[in-house]
């Protein structure tokens, strides 16, 4: 996750907390006056977040753990809800609507699915109306 550290030496509560953190620092970048630069390479840290997220998914379906699993799934969404808001800024201050509103209901429709993928994702849907 950060440096040497293994996610499978880190709790669940570490886990959810780590995800949860590089979140919340991509949503503050989530509005049209925030700088480009800082949207794109959030997108990029999002990337990683989202590599981690596959990661830890697969280790809890190799190890049969189902609601772990679709924990996972769900901050899978989530982050990738995030990203494309962020896509769909950038997009429109390039003045490219169509592609902005390809992300804005790409960034939808992963709101709505991390919803259906875990429980602790049911506010999701809400990300968007603020």
């Amino acid at each position: 996750m950060t440096g040497t550290e293994q996610p499978a030496k880190m709790s669940l509560d570490q886990v959810v907390k780590y995800f949860n953190a590089g979140i919340e620092e991509a949503e503050v970048l989530r509005s049209p006056a925030r700088s480009s630069k800082l949207q794109l390479e959030q997108c990029l840290a999002l990337d990683l977040l989202m590599y981690n997220a596959t990661q830890v998914k697969r280790d809890a379906i190799r190890r049969d753990s189902e609601n772990h699993a679709n924990l996972f799934l769900g901050f899978e969404c989530a982050i990738g809800a995030v990203r494309s808001e962020l896509q769909m800024w950038l997009l429109l201050k390039r003045d490219m609507p169509n592609e902005a509103w390809n992300r804005l209901v790409a960034a939808q429709i992963a709101c709505l699915d991390a919803t259906r993928a875990h429980t602790g994702f049911r506010t999701a849907s809400n990300a968007l109306k603020t």
